[in-house]
């Protein structure tokens, strides 16, 4: 079960999966994860695909040194267990959040692929859409200071966490796993929270806690000319259903 959240902020905000990857998930069994809890390990043997339907969960990967790297956050809507069809996992995942998810086994997803087309262009669409999102977000990297990628991820976990009345918005992840993701060190993590601080925008209150002064501030400083980003769907159906991307 997962554990008391002493930080009740608001519900988490739900994603549809594309409709054939919907149906593949259809009448299973929602679990939840306790934070930290871990959901599959790298190297682990492969044998479920997982669809998140509530929560944050990271997505970890580790060097040849041991070093731990928080390669990107998992979201509701996104399929996990897809990085590759061999044996053995390629990351870890563990629960960040409020962390629920369904499970279908490979060899029923298989079963179904070879039948159903739907089925294989939504899981290509997916991969290309979390390929993409990485993309961006290394971009940002190379291209935007520190606090200007930060507030942008303050405002998508805003999006999908919610924060409470007076604008406080709890990090359910460590600073040291936010500076890993966003390509920080601590310190210049730090750094840019301070910068946020110093510019009126958002103010660390400890605990995990960042009180977020002014949205639209953020909003502007955070602006960009290249859309999508790492809690956003880049490929995404327009009006008439079809395929869009940006």
């Amino acid at each position: 079960m997962l554990s008391q959240d002493p930080h009740p902020l608001g519900a988490p905000r739900a994603v549809e999966p594309r409709p054939a990857l919907a149906r593949l998930f259809d009448g299973r069994r929602v679990h939840r994860l306790r934070s930290r809890g871990t959901l599959f390990s790298e190297g682990g043997e492969r044998t479920h695909l997982f669809l998140v339907v509530e929560g944050l969960a990271a997505r970890i990967r580790h060097l040849a040194d041991g070093t731990r790297h928080v390669v990107a956050f998992a979201e509701p809507g996104d399929l996990l267990g897809l990085t590759h069809w061999d044996a053995q996992h390629a990351e870890t995942v563990e629960a960040s959040w409020r962390f629920a998810y369904r499970s279908v086994p490979i060899e029923a997803a298989a079963a179904r692929l070879r039948d159903d087309t739907d089925l294989a262009f939504d899981l290509v669409a997916e991969a290309l859409r979390q390929n993409r999102r990485m993309e961006d977000l290394f971009v940002r990297r190379a291209h935007m200071p520190s606090h200007r990628i930060l507030a942008r991820f303050l405002l998508q976990l805003d999006r999908l966490m919610g924060s409470s009345p007076d604008g406080v918005l709890h990090l359910p992840m460590l600073r040291a796993d936010i500076a890993d993701h966003l390509g920080f060190s601590v310190e210049t993590a730090s750094r840019a929270f301070s910068r946020l601080r110093d510019l009126g925008l958002a103010a660390p209150l400890g605990r995990g806690d960042v009180r977020l002064v002014d949205r639209a501030g953020l909003a502007a400083l955070a602006a960009e000319g290249a859309s999508g980003g790492p809690f956003e769907d880049p490929l995404a159906p327009d009006d008439s259903g079809a395929l869009t991307t940006h």
